[in-house]
């Protein structure tokens, strides 16, 4: 957005489109995870949506967990029998 205050008149970034840049970066997750021997996988993430997606072998799950501000979340996932 040219009005936004993030570019200049002629449509080239400001130092604070650089800023928010990395600032988003910074924030955003990724990563990856295995389970232990009881089947177990722990992430930790900033509050909000995470894409997630469980594979054995041909067997997959993908699905969407929320993350909110200092509660823990649990999700089971079962995956299709072999």
């Amino acid at each position: 957005i040219v009005t936004g205050g993030l570019l200049d008149e002629q449509g080239d970034p400001k130092p604070a489109y650089y800023a928010l840049h990395d600032l988003i970066r910074e924030w955003t997750s990724s990563g990856r995870a295995e389970t232990d021997a009881a089947g177990r996988a722990t992430i930790r993430g900033y509050v909000g949506e995470y894409r997630l997606t469980v594979t054995d072998g041909a067997r997959t799950w993908s699905g969407t967990v929320h993350l909110w501000e200092q509660q823990r979340a649990e999700r089971v996932v079962r995956l299709p029998p072999k």
